[in-house]
């Protein structure tokens, strides 16, 4: 165990992996979920995961399969993707500065340009099959 640790390295089963800071893992609502009426979360409900009510969801982990507690950081699958490291809601904390942030921006906007331009059938059709 890491006496100093700063950040808190979740790896899913499903091969995910997501970094989080010290401050918020052990926040007052954090919550490590295990079990639910005294039975082992099953993989068919999310298995093991942190359940972390200020930060955006990519930073609660379903089906945790390890986790590390780490003196540095080391960015996590969506990180490396450009999304925040940190992911406060309540601070808009969702997209990395730059030009990560403008792509994001661009790709989040799109389904809304479909249904503007082609109608709600045409929005409805590209959020089911992409």
């Amino acid at each position: 165990v890491v006496s100093q640790w700063a950040w808190l390295y979740q790896r899913a089963a499903d091969g995910f992996s997501i970094p989080v800071l010290r401050e918020d893992a052990m926040a007052e609502d954090s919550l490590l979920a295990l079990s639910f009426n005294g039975e082992p979360l099953t993989m068919e409900h999310g298995g093991p995961q942190l359940l972390l009510p200020a930060l955006y969801g990519w930073k609660s982990d379903i089906w945790m399969a390890e986790i590390q507690l780490l003196e540095a950081y080391q960015p996590g699958f969506w990180e490396r993707c450009g999304c925040h490291p940190r992911g406060r809601h309540a601070f808009n904390e969702r997209f990395r500065e730059g030009l990560s942030a403008a792509i994001w921006a661009g790709l989040a906007a799109a389904p809304g340009v479909y249904r503007l331009v082609g109608g709600y059938s045409v929005w409805i059709w590209v959020m089911q099959v992409g």
